[in-house]
């Protein structure tokens, strides 16, 4: 799923994973959903946007749900979580998905994204280079 990361080559040793069980017959659409919010993300400008890093990879075994596991790096930290760390992000996600697709299909993602995951996992990291192979 190399198509839905956003700037994957930035690189940080804290991160957030989220890790989402997808249910089989909503994964098209939410592969689908998901390429669309990566559209709309690389229009937005700003520094907040110029520095979000998420690489995207999908998990599929026989006999369970389909899974997709976001990394996003944080390559200033944790304390880049906070708001306004960046400053204004500027247009919203909201209103550049609305500019593109319009008001139906942005109500339509909300359900969809919302209905489509099972269940949802998400761990805070850092790299410990003592206990790394890196």
């Amino acid at each position: 799923m190399d198509s839905l990361s956003i700037h994957p080559d930035i690189v940080a040793d804290k991160q957030i994973v989220n890790v989402r069980h997808i249910k089989p017959s909503l994964e098209a659409d939410y592969r689908a959903e998901s390429a669309r919010g990566v559209k709309v993300i690389n229009k937005l400008t700003g520094k907040f946007w110029e520095n979000l890093g998420v690489a995207v990879f999908e998990q599929l075994w026989d006999g369970s749900d389909p899974v997709v596991v976001n990394i996003r790096n944080l390559k200033d930290g944790f304390q880049s979580l906070e708001t306004e760390f960046y400053g204004s992000t500027g247009t919203g996600f909201k209103d550049e998905y609305v500019k593109q697709f319009g008001t139906a299909d942005w109500d339509k993602r909300i359900k969809l994204m919302d209905e489509a995951v099972v269940k949802t996992e998400t761990y805070i990291m850092k790299l410990r280079k003592d206990l790394s192979s890196q």
